[in-house]
């Protein structure tokens, strides 16, 4: 949310969906963690299935605004082959640190999972920011922050940890 405060582009709509999507996030990988916990299914089927299981849910949105469908799919019919190379390379990502991700969860506590959440964002950002250098413009002091508050709250988890065990 800091982050948001001090990005030039933000709105009041666009706090609001950082809010839900962080709900989202939390409750998706607490309940993530309580069923890998269970040991009933490996990391590549729990993958399989949560994306089978978006589908109805996706239908739902399509039906909820048909207008959107049909654009979304007027769209899709007229991308070239970089944007169907670019949907497959994302799809295959998404497949590969969705089975991580799983995998991770069968061997490190939910807050371990959330730090190395946190180094991604950071990790994404930094990337974004190279590659799209007119980006900077609008990320301002406060956002730069709560990336420092985030960077900041991994170190001293993981140190903390460490500190621990010795």
């Amino acid at each position: 949310i800091i982050y948001l405060v001090g990005d030039a582009n933000a709105s009041a709509n666009g706090l609001l969906l950082v809010m839900v999507n962080a709900v989202c996030v939390a409750v998706t990988c607490i309940s993530e963690k309580f069923v890998t916990a269970k040991k009933q299914q490996s990391p590549l089927g729990l993958c399989l299935l949560r994306n089978a299981l978006t589908i109805p849910f996706i239908a739902l949105f399509l039906l909820a605004d048909p207008a959107a469908a049909v654009l979304a799919s007027q769209e899709l019919l007229q991308a070239g082959p970089t944007i169907w190379f670019s949907m497959m390379l994302t799809s295959v990502i998404g497949a590969v640190s969705g089975t991580l991700l799983f995998t991770l969860q069968t061997k490190v506590t939910a807050t371990t999972t959330q730090v190395a959440a946190l180094c991604y964002k950071l990790i994404s950002t930094l990337l974004s920011l190279v590659v799209f250098p007119t980006s900077r413009q609008d990320v301002g002091f406060i956002a730069f922050l709560g990336y420092a508050l985030s960077t900041l709250s991994i170190g001293l988890y993981t140190f903390s940890r460490t500190k621990l065990k010795v």
